[in-house]
């Protein structure tokens, strides 16, 4: 297991699409309401969809140690349609209304919250 440092060097790493993980050190593609975090992200971390057109839902990699995960939200509100699971963080939906880029940061609430951006572009 890497040290705390380690993991934030990694997480940054892996949000900017360079982390290589040793074997037995991925993250964790579960995740549930109580995990353990030191880090969350998506991979991908952007999706481009299109208006009235369900998406493949999204769920975010959870790097597990630290304290439990009591809810999740996005900030801004994703677009309308779309919503994030208040228990485990998958993102998912149907938009409605077609938008530019934005980007969308999902909260996982624990004793510190812990973040993961995501840029949503809807089309037409």
């Amino acid at each position: 297991m890497f040290p705390r440092r380690q993991w934030k060097s990694n997480l940054a790493a892996f949000q900017g699409g360079g982390l290589s993980m040793p074997a037995g050190d991925e993250p964790s593609s579960v995740p549930l309401q109580g995990a353990l975090l030191s880090g969350v992200a998506f991979a991908p971390s952007s999706a481009v969809l299109t208006r009235n057109v369900p998406m493949a839902p999204l769920t975010p990699l959870v790097f597990p140690s630290g304290s439990p995960v009591r809810s999740w939200k996005a900030q801004p509100a994703l677009p309308p349609g779309l919503a994030v699971d208040k228990v485990t963080g998958v993102v998912s939906g149907t938009p409605t209304v077609a938008q530019g880029a934005t980007l969308h940061r999902i909260i996982a609430n624990a004793a510190m919250p812990y973040f993961a951006d995501l840029t949503i572009t809807v089309n037409p």
